[in-house]
Formats: structure tokens, C-alpha cells, sequence
């Protein structure tokens, strides 16, 4: 300090000068070095996750060998083509060899694969190829720098390669990427850097040269000094931090350290990193100042930052300890990697989904297969001949029936033009001018129908068409003795019409008659009711007229008075109208049931007339009431609906073949719904049932004569194609729609002028 102060005071400004460029060329290197050091680890990170991305494909295929999904030459022939097709940044690639050097796959250079690539050498003279091999064999992984040209240059540049090994197989899977435009990056910020320390040094040297004339101006000369240095300080994008060792308070920051935790400079400087809680683990601090102690200066150091709104960011910190003032301080450098870390979580799940899509890729091929092979096997067990044309009308696929008509084996028949094959054959060549036709094969001495289905029914589909040959001489000799047994129908059919009729009309006088029973007994037993009131009223009156004679007796007009509450004489008078009321609509009920019964019984050729379709069903449903009444609940469901013009007794006999049937499809108890509604210039009637349904091979027949799937002796077949004939003849339509086990809904549509759609 004495030889200090002897010196000069421009010697010592000159000294403070000196000293201060040197500091500042120390930090401006320390920066370029943290910036470089950052930049490199960006790319060693970037490659090494992408290797280890290729090496879990490759590590995936493998385990589809322990499962047994695949052989192990399948297994490594898909996960080289897996690689070989992956790509990132400018179109950089993965490479694989093995640990002899042999070049197992490169996606560039075909012409490598399967030659040593062990002797391959940068302009230094380096292995590079022996040294991945030795870095797999002795750390399973790593890092290798070497100098190679790039595509299209004879200059070599540095390049990055990360290599990793796969045991199972013996392979090393590699990927690199050149670093030229990493340094690029690094002399252009070191241009930057160094224009700004040339600018602050050439301010110090200015003040040092201004103080040195004139000692008054110095305090301004160091003002402008510091603003420069702290200029330099602020500008930079990393946060710096300088803060005392022992307690952790801040003693200057830069403006990014506050962006990155959200504080003001204020609010910072002299407080502590724990009263700011900066430190997103607390522990990490202690964990920091250890390394330093250990190691004299820290590089990387993976900590999170906690910001003044509660948010995390993940930084790499580097720190070096200083003295300011005396005192033991710490400065740290933080570059924020969070976006990096999202990056790399954002890489994982990637890699999650593509190995989930390849799973069910892989499930969706296993299907298809399946369903292939269940397909051909189908087809193959059909008898008629299926046989499928390309665009080209080229057999494309045949079933094994076609193969045994041909007397040929089915790959055979493969590739051939259909013409040649109906040729040879003895078969129509059918196409898109006739779709059909019915043929005589000598050779078997059968008959054969033949179809022709174009493939350009669908505009986008691969066009061609599909032929089938069914073999129709069963048909061919059903329908000579069809045709003997039809003349024998025809007279028997009118026979059978009336003997269904007549046993409907003998199934419903026995309702009937139970039906009359039923009002008749209850209209006696009001009637004997009344009989009994008739009495009592007369023993009334007999007592009365004792009593007109005696009327100043008072005992007499008591015991009147007793007898009248004996005898009910009031409830009597009070119950009199309503028994004679129940008998009157007993008696009504009985003319309403004959009546109906003289309807239904009418001539079939009655006349066309205008008819409530509501009348029809309700005279109906008192005539089968006695099939219903013991196990239907009905459910009347009528809608607006005007008269419709048809032949009444004949829709009453449509009606009760769908009620009587829905009654037989319910077993002990259900419920039937009959609905009514107009649609357009039609009328609807629906009538639904809860019974057992009918099964679906049944349904195409159900309209059919004399097919029945009721027990011998219980039904003859005719009633629905009864029905059906007659709605037929009204010009409208009656559709089924059925579920076994749930019920059953038939809908008969008919127009609102039938008649005159049936002339």
C-alpha cells in the first residue's frame, strides 16, 4: 500500500485502468466461454436423446422376439428400416454398425453397408469409427468429436456424434451433427462481446487520458466508467448475480436475473436468496457452495428458480467465488433452459405415442390379417363360384369351388382373363352389357345361373367386378313340380280361405257367448237385488197403510219410524237408479257384442264406403275381446284421422288376424298397443305386441301361404297372407319390424282412397 501511494496519480489511474481491462476482458471471456459451453451442451443433449429415441425403436423390436411375436431376423430387418427411415433437422440421420466396424445400415450410402468402416479416418488421422467402438465397450455410450466435410464441401468441420450400443444384437447406433454453425454463433456473440469491451475499453482509456490532464474531471471519468462496465454487465441475455457467500444476500444483479424471477432490482438488492425464496429447493444453494468449495468453480449445475408469481424455471447455473471489498462473494451465471426442458418432455412423450401408434399399427395389421384369412376361408366354404376381376378383367381371386369346376389349382386361375376362362369352361362371358344369365354345362349336365356384379359401383373403388355361378338344377326341378302342384293349390286354396274363415267365425261365436254371459249375470243379480228392495218396500207400505187409520197414536208413528231405518228405506231409494242403470248398459253391451258380430259376419263384397279405421278397430277388439282380456293389457294409441274410403268388413278381418296373432306371440301376460295416424295421403295403423318376436330366418315367410310357427293343429298359415292380399288389394303396404324375446310390430299403410287405388 506505501508503494502505492508513492507512485504518480496517473501511474495509479493508468494501474486501476489496466487492472480494470483485465477484469473485464476476464469476464467478457468467461461469458463467451459459459455461451459456448452452453451451445455444445444443447447439441450433445439434442443428439444424444434422438440416439436413444432410435436405440428404444430398435430396443422395442426386440422385445417383440421375447414375447414371440416376431423371429429375430424379422425383428432386425423392421427395426433397421424403422431407423433408416427417421429424419430431424436438415435431413440429418442415424447410422448403425456393428462392434467389428461393419456398417450394418447407413440411409445415404447404400454401398457401405456390409464393408469394414473400421479404418475410416478424419484429416487429423482419427478413428472415429474405433473410437465409437471403444467408447460403447467401455461406457455403453458417449460423445465423439472428429473433423469431416460436409455434404457437398471438401473443408472439414467439426461434427458431433453420439453412439450408443444395442447388447442384444451387437450393434452400434450413431447420429451426428456438424458444428459449424454452433461456432458461427459463438464468433458472431464474440464479435459482439468484444466490440463491447473495445467500446469500454477505449471509455477507459478516454478517462484515463482525461484524468491524467486534468485531476478535477476524474470523479466524472469514473462515473463513466462504471455506467460503461455496467452497461456491458446488463446487456448480457444470462442472468447474472452477485451475492455474499455466507448468508446469500444480493449485492448487484442484472436486469435478466430480475425478468427471470419477476422481482424489481430494488426489491432485490440487499435481501437474501431465502427471503426471496428464489431457490425452488433451498437445499440447492448448500448443494452449490459445496461443489465450490470441493471443486473451486461450478459448471451446469441443474437448480430451479422460483419466481415472484409461484411459477418454476429451470436453469444451469455457473458460479465462480470473487472478493469484493474483502469479503468472500459468489457471482452466478444462469441460463434459463427451461424451454429446453419442455422440449425434452415434449421428445418423451413423442416417443410414448409413436411406440402406442406402432402397438396398435401392429394390432390393427394382426386384424386385418385375421380377418383376411377368415374372409378366405368363408368364401372357400361356399358352393357357387366366386370369382373376383381386376380393372384389367383378369381373375384377381377365386374360391376353391371355382378351382374344382376348372379342374385347376386356385393360384393358377390367378392373373387369367375371364374371357378365356368362361371359354374353356363352357360359361357366359358376361360384363357390364348383361349382368345375368342362366346357362346348361354339358360337362356336368346341370344348370348354372350366372351374375355379374360391377366394381364401379363406387367411384373411388379399384373398379373390375365379381361373377358368381350358383347352381340352380334343384331349383330348375322344384319348379317343374312346382308348377304340377300349382294347379292342385289353386283349387284347394279357395277351400282352405273358407275353412280359416269359418274356424275364425266359430273361435269367436264361443267368445261371444262367454261374452253375453257376463253382462247377463251381473243384470240377474241386480235384478234379484231389486226384487229383495221390492219386498221390503212393500212390508213398508203394508205397515204404513196400518198406521193411517191410527196416526194421533205416538208408539205407532215410532215404530214406523224404526222400521223405516230397519228395512234401509233410504239406501234403497238412494240404490234403485244405479242397479237399474248397470242393468241398462248390461242390456247395451249385449247389442253392441250381437251387433258387432253381425258386422264382422258380413259378405266379403260388400260395398266400398267412407269408414271411421277407429270403428273398425274397436268392433273388432269386442269381438276377440275374449282372446285378450285374460292376459293383453291394450293400450289405445288413436291419432286425428278422417274417414278413409276401403271395404270395412275386410280391414275388420286384417285387424283381428294381427290382434289374434299378437295375443297367441304373448304367453301368460303382455301388453298390446294399437295406434292410429295419418302420413300424408295415407292412413296408419300399428299394432305392437310384447310376446316372444319372431326369429329372423322366419320373417322373409311369415306373409307366405300355409307357413305357420305355431303347433301342429293350432294355426293353417292363411291369416297373415290373407291379410296380406287384402291390404294389397287397398293398394297399400303392411311391413314387420321384430325383435325375438321383445315383441313385435306389424304397420299397415293404406291410402286414403283405397278403393280407388285397388280399381
Amino acid at each position: 500500500m506505501m508503494v502505492l501511494r508513492k507512485l504518480r496519480v496517473q501511474i495509479r489511474l493508468y494501474m486501476i485502468v489496466g487492472v480494470t481491462l483485465v477484469g473485464l476482458a476476464s469476464l467478457v471471456t468467461m461469458a463467451l466461454l459459459f455461451l459456448k459451453e452452453d451451445l455444445l451442451r444443447e447439441r450433445e443433449l439434442k443428439t444424444r436423446h434422438l440416439v436413444e429415441v432410435a436405440h428404444s425403436i430398435v430396443g422395442r423390436y426386440r422385445e417383440m422376439v421375447t414375447q414371440g411375436k416376431l423371429s429375430d431376423p424379422q425383428a432386425r430387418k423392421l427395426a433397421l428400416a424403422a431407423v433408416k427411415a427417421m429424419r430431424y433437422g436438415n435431413d440429418d440421420y442415424f447410422w448403425v454398425h456393428d462392434l467389428r466396424g461393419t456398417m450394418v445400415m447407413h440411409p445415404f450410402r447404400p454401398e457401405l453397408e456390409g464393408t469394414d468402416v473400421s479404418q475410416l479416418k478424419d484429416v487429423t488421422g482419427k478413428g472415429f469409427v474405433l473410437a465409437s467402438i471403444e467408447m460403447v465397450r467401455s461406457h455403453g455410450a458417449g460423445f465423439i468429436y472428429y473433423l469431416w466435410p460436409k455434404p457437398g464441401s471438401d473443408q472439414p468441420v467439426q461434427k458431433l456424434t453420439y453412439v450408443k450400443g444395442f447388447a442384444p444384437w451387437g450393434w452400434v447406433i450413431g447420429s451426428g451433427v456438424y458444428l459449424d454453425d454452433v461456432y458461427a454463433l459463438f464468433w458472431q456473440s464474440a464479435r459482439h462481446y468484444a466490440m463491447a469491451g473495445g467500446t469500454i475499453f477505449l471509455a477507459v482509456t478516454a478517462m484515463s487520458l482525461c484524468v491524467a490532464r486534468s485531476i478535477a474531471r476524474t470523479e466524472e471519468s469514473l462515473r463513466l466508467s462504471e455506467e460503461k462496465f455496467s452497461k456491458a454487465f446488463q446487456a448480457s441475455p444470462d442472468s447474472y448475480a452477485i451475492s455474499r457467500i455466507k448468508d446469500g444476500r444480493y449485492i448487484e444483479v442484472n436486469e435478466a436475473f430480475c425478468r427471470g424471477i419477476g422481482y424489481a432490482r430494488d426489491e432485490i438488492l440487499g435481501r437474501t436468496s431465502h427471503d426471496l425464496g428464489v431457490w425452488g429447493d433451498p437445499s440447492q444453494r448448500g448443494q452449490l457452495i459445496e461443489r465450490l468449495d470441493r471443486d473451486g468453480t461450478v459448471s451446469n449445475f441443474e437448480a430451479a428458480f422460483r419466481t415472484k408469481s409461484g411459477g418454476v424455471r429451470h436453469v444451469l447455473c455457473s458460479c465462480d467465488p470473487i472478493v469484493l471489498k474483502g469479503e468472500p462473494c459468489l457471482i452466478v451465471i444462469a441460463h434459463d433452459v427451461t424451454r429446453q426442458k419442455e422440449r425434452e418432455r415434449e421428445l418423451l412423450k413423442g416417443k410414448a405415442e409413436l411406440a402406442l401408434k406402432h402397438e396398435q399399427l401392429s394390432c390393427m395389421f394382426k386384424t386385418m390379417e385375421s380377418i383376411k384369412r377368415d374372409w378366405e376361408r368363408t368364401i372357400d366354404c361356399i358352393d357357387d363360384q366366386v370369382i373376383l376381376l381386376d380393372a384389367q378383367g383378369r381373375v384377381k381371386r377365386c374360391n376353391r369351388s371355382t378351382a374344382r369346376f376348372a379342374a385347376r389349382t386356385q393360384e393358377s386361375l390367378h392373373g387369367l382373363e375371364w374371357s378365356v376362362l368362361a371359354r374353356t369352361n363352357g360359361v357366359p362371358e358376361l360384363g357390364p352389357l348383361e349382368r345375368g344369365a342362366e346357362f346348361y354345362h354339358e360337362g356336368t349336365q346341370r344348370w348354372f345361373g350366372c351374375t355379374y356384379y360391377p366394381g364401379d359401383a363406387d367411384p373411388h373403388g379399384p373398379g373390375g367386378g365379381v361373377i358368381t355361378i350358383h347352381d340352380m338344377t334343384e331349383t330348375k326341378r322344384a319348379a317343374l313340380e312346382l308348377g304340377k302342384a300349382y294347379s292342385e293349390l289353386q283349387l284347394t286354396q279357395s277351400q282352405m280361405l273358407q275353412q280359416e274363415k269359418m274356424a275364425s267365425i266359430g273361435q269367436l261365436v264361443a267368445g261371444v257367448a262367454h261374452e253375453i254371459n257376463n253382462p247377463t249375470g251381473f243384470v240377474m243379480s241386480n235384478l234379484g237385488t231389486l226384487g229383495k228392495y221390492g219386498g221390503r218396500l212393500l212390508s213398508f207400505i203394508a205397515a204404513q197403510d196400518e198406521a193411517l187409520g191410527t196416526l194421533t197414536r205416538p208408539e205407532l208413528t215410532e215404530r214406523l219410524a224404526g222400521l223405516r231405518r230397519q228395512l234401509k228405506i233410504d239406501h234403497i231409494m238412494a240404490d234403485l237408479p244405479s242397479l237399474v242403470t248397470e242393468s241398462l248398459e248390461g242390456t247395451e253391451r249385449v247389442k253392441s257384442i250381437v251387433q258387432n258380430l253381425k258386422s264382422f259376419s258380413r259378405a266379403d263384397d260388400s260395398q266400398c264406403q267412407l269408414t271411421d279405421l277407429r270403428d273398425c278397430i274397436e268392433s273388432t277388439i269386442n269381438i276377440v275381446w275374449n282372446e285378450l282380456k285374460y292376459k293383453v293389457t291394450l293400450k289405445r294409441e288413436y291419432g286425428e284421422l278422417p274417414p278413409i274410403l276401403c271395404y270395412p268388413q275386410q280391414i275388420n278381418q286384417v285387424i283381428m288376424n294381427l290382434l289374434v296373432n299378437a295375443a297367441h306371440a304373448i304367453d301368460t301376460q303382455g301388453e298390446i298397443t294399437v295406434r292410429t295416424w295419418r302420413d300424408g295421403e295415407a292412413a296408419c295403423l300399428a299394432v305392437s305386441d310384447t310376446g316372444c318376436g319372431i326369429a329372423e330366418q322366419h320373417r322373409a315367410r311369415i306373409f307366405e301361404p300355409f307357413f305357420t310357427t305355431k303347433e301342429v293343429g293350432k294355426g293353417t298359415g292363411l291369416g297373415l297372407s290373407i291379410s296380406f292380399n287384402i291390404v294389397k288389394k287397398h293398394g297399400g303396404d303392411i311391413a314387420v319390424l321384430s325383435e325375438p324375446g321383445r315383441g313385435t310390430t306389424f304397420t299397415v299403410t293404406l291410402p286414403m282412397h283405397s278403393c280407388q287405388v285397388a280399381a
